[in-house]
C-alpha cells in the first residue's frame, strides 16, 4: 500500500469512493467511518473491516474505539418499542373518561349532542385531539435521544437520516443493523402499533 492507493468503503449498503489513503484516515478521524466499516482497494481479495486494514495500523488514536454493541444501552429503544401501546392505552382512557362524563349528563343529551354534530360516536376509539401529534413527536424525541447516546458510545455512522427518525420502525431496523443486533425492538414496535390501531 502507498499514499496513492485508492480506497473504497461501504456506507448504508453501498460502495463509496474511491478516496485517497489520507482521505480515508480523515473520514475515520471524523467518525464518518468506524472501525468495523468495510474497506477495499485494488489488490485485496475481499472487503475487510477498517481496523484490519494497513491504514488503521498507521493511525494515532485520539479517541477510544467505539463501545462494543453489548455495552450500548437499549433502554430508550425499548421505551420507543412499547410507546405505541402506552399511547394507545392513554388515548383509550381519555376516550373512556369523555364517554363517562357524557353518560353522567344523561343519554338524551348524547342523542341531542350527536344530532348537533358535537359528539364523537360512542364506538369511536381513534386517537382524539392532539394524539395524532403527540405520538410521532414522542417517537422522534426518543429516536433523537437514542441517536445521541449512540454517538456518545462511538457507534454512530454520521447522522441518521431525518426520514428514519420520523419513521420509528425504519430507525429501529437501521439501529439494529448498525449494532449487529437482532431487530427485536423493531418487531415489538410494529406489534404494539398494530395492537394500538386495532385495539
Amino acid at each position: 500500500m502507498n499514499a496513492e492507493t485508492e480506497w473504497f468503503y461501504a456506507t448504508w449498503g453501498t460502495r463509496s469512493g474511491p478516496v485517497s489513503t489520507e482521505k480515508l484516515k480523515e473520514l475515520h478521524r471524523d467518525g464518518l467511518i468506524q472501525d468495523d466499516t468495510a474497506v477495499w482497494h485494488s489488490g485485496l481479495k475481499d472487503w475487510l473491516p477498517f481496523r484490519e486494514s494497513e491504514v488503521s495500523e498507521n493511525i494515532e488514536r485520539k479517541l477510544p474505539p467505539p463501545l462494543a454493541a453489548s455495552f450500548v444501552s437499549n433502554v430508550l429503544v425499548w421505551c420507543l418499542a412499547f410507546s405505541p401501546l402506552l399511547i394507545g392505552i392513554i388515548d383509550a382512557t381519555v376516550v373512556q373518561f369523555k364517554r363517562q362524563a357524557l353518560a353522567q349528563r344523561g343519554w338524551w343529551n348524547l342523542i341531542e349532542l350527536k344530532e348537533q354534530g358535537g359528539l364523537i360516536t360512542i364506538n369511536d376509539r381513534r386517537p382524539v385531539g392532539l394524539w395524532w401529534f403527540v405520538g410521532p413527536t414522542f417517537y422522534a424525541v426518543l429516536a433523537l435521544l437514542d441517536e445521541r447516546k449512540l454517538k456518545a458510545a462511538g457507534r454512530s455512522s454520521g447522522s441518521m437520516p431525518l426520514w428514519a427518525i420520523l419513521l420509528p420502525p425504519a430507525y429501529l431496523f437501521i439501529r439494529a443493523s448498525r449494532l449487529g443486533q437482532f431487530p427485536s425492538y423493531a418487531i415489538v414496535f410494529l406489534i404494539c402499533a398494530l395492537i394500538a390501531i386495532l385495539g
